[in-house]
């Protein structure tokens, strides 16, 4: 499997200013067909340098987590293992089962089942490792959703990747992605205030495995710069 890489560079002055709101540079991987309902997992969130370099390839293991997937909070891994696509992946007694072939699953595809009774429903997905900076960060949740017993899920991962500025997060943390406003964000429990840019997306392929991105600090958002 190949791997891709995004750089993504900073002046002084706004590095300064962005280090002035305690912001860090977050990394989070993208549904193929989100709504706006969509809670988003920060993959990888770190204190960005004037050049920083994200690296990873598309290995994923399948997560169980007992954390809730609400804005605001963080989704800790409980269970963990590694997968390959066109499998359902049960899981029971607190634990992943041996892979086991499915009828009319997509071989790009990886399904999860919760034979587990008890909690009623936890939170499933996918994880990935990453390189930020030289930094490996192991199996971090990617994207998820709660299951009830007995339901399932599928998960397709294509190579969407966002990128923004955001405080008071930190890997696995839940929030939502805004566009064009300032994150002010409210959920059934809470209010969640920060910081936040507005959110760049980038698409690789096994064409465009190395993309290079720079911040405009006097348009207050991410831009391309030309490979």
């Amino acid at each position: 499997m190949g791997t891709y890489t995004l750089t993504v560079t900073f002046n002084p002055e706004d590095l300064s200013i962005i280090n002035k709101a305690e912001e860090k540079l977050v990394f989070v991987k993208l549904y193929a067909d989100p709504t706006p309902y969509t809670k988003h997992i920060v993959w990888v969130a770190v204190k960005p340098f004037q050049n920083n370099v994200f690296e990873w390839s598309p290995e994923y293991s399948v997560f169980c987590s007992l954390n809730d997937i609400e804005e605001g909070s963080v989704i800790r891994v409980n269970s963990i293992a590694p997968s390959i696509p066109g499998k359902n992946y049960k899981f029971a007694d607190n634990m992943f089962e041996n892979p086991v072939s499915q009828e009319g699953l997509d071989q790009e595809e990886y399904m999860i089942t919760n034979n587990q009774r008890e909690p009623k429903g936890m939170v499933f997905g996918l994880a990935q490792s990453a390189r930020a900076n030289q930094q490996l960060y192991s199996q971090c949740p990617t994207t998820g959703v709660y299951l009830p017993y007995s339901q399932y899920s599928l998960f397709k991962p294509v190579e969407y990747l966002c990128i923004l500025l955001s405080s008071q997060v930190e890997n696995g943390s839940v929030i939502k992605i805004y566009q064009w406003q300032s994150s002010m964000g409210r959920t059934s429990n809470s209010y969640v205030s920060r910081a936040q840019s507005k959110a760049f997306k980038i698409a690789f392929s096994s064409n465009q495995t190395q993309k290079t991105v720079k911040y405009n600090g006097s348009r207050g958002e991410f831009e391309y710069i030309a490979n």
